[in-house]
C-alpha cells in the first residue's frame, strides 16, 4: 500500500506519511507513569490526535491502564454550572465511552454517578 498524506483525524504510520514523534510519545508515557499532568496544545495539523491515540494504545498495551476517549463537544454549558452537576455529568460521559470496551466499568460508573455530590 502506498502511503499518503492525511489531513484529518488519526494518522497511521503504515498508511500515512508522518513525523517521527517517538521521543515525544516516550516522554508523555513516562509522565503518565510518574503521575504527572501535561497538556498538548498546538495548532491544527500538528499531530495532537495521533499522539493521544498512540499514547492511549501504548498505555492499554501495558495492561495496567483503562483508557477512555471522551469528548465534551456538544454537551452545552449547564454541566459547568457547579461541581455536583459537573461531577455527575463527567461520570456519565466516562460511562458512555466505557460501555464499548469496558462494560463492567460502565456499570460501576453508572451506579456511582448518582452518589456524587461534589
Amino acid at each position: 500500500m502506498q502511503k499518503k498524506f492525511n489531513i484529518t483525524g488519526n494518522c497511521r504510520a503504515k498508511k500515512h506519511y508522518m513525523a517521527d514523534v517517538s521521543k515525544k510519545l516516550e516522554q508523555a508515557f513516562r509522565m503518565v507513569e510518574d503521575g504527572d499532568y501535561f497538556i498538548i496544545n498546538r495548532p491544527r495539523q500538528y499531530g495532537k490526535t495521533t499522539m493521544l491515540y498512540t499514547l492511549a494504545q501504548k498505555l492499554r498495551d501495558t495492561g495496567d491502564y483503562v483508557v477512555l476517549n471522551a469528548s465534551f463537544e456538544g454537551i452545552g454549558d449547564a454541566i459547568f454550572d457547579n461541581e455536583a452537576v459537573f461531577s455527575t455529568g463527567f461520570i456519565k460521559i466516562l460511562a458512555k465511552y466505557a460501555s464499548v470496551h469496558f462494560p463492567e466499568t460502565n456499570s460501576w460508573l453508572l451506579e456511582t454517578a448518582p452518589k456524587i455530590h461534589s
